[in-house]
């Protein structure tokens, strides 16, 4: 899928998206067009930039078996 990007030369391109994030590394993108609007480099929150969060690890979590229904026995997994 192609997404519009703006080059590091203040042109507006169309890049291959599975190439956007080596583009960004390589500091060739300024900016790129999303569902919400444009998102610049070093400025919006970019999907992967990591964060600071503080609270409890949650896509690890293991669940304590539900109680026996009808015999059996049940338990949540969290979704991958």
């Amino acid at each position: 899928m192609k997404i519009f990007a703006l080059s590091e030369f203040d042109s507006i391109e169309r890049v291959d998206a599975r190439e956007l994030r080596r583009l960004i590394a390589e500091n060739r993108i300024l900016a790129f067009r999303r569902g919400a609007g444009w998102a610049r480099i070093g400025v919006d929150a970019i999907r992967g930039d990591g964060g600071d969060y503080d609270g409890p690890e949650r896509r690890e979590i293991r669940q304590k078996p539900l109680p026996d229904v009808n015999g059996l026995h049940y338990c949540l997994l969290p979704k991958k």
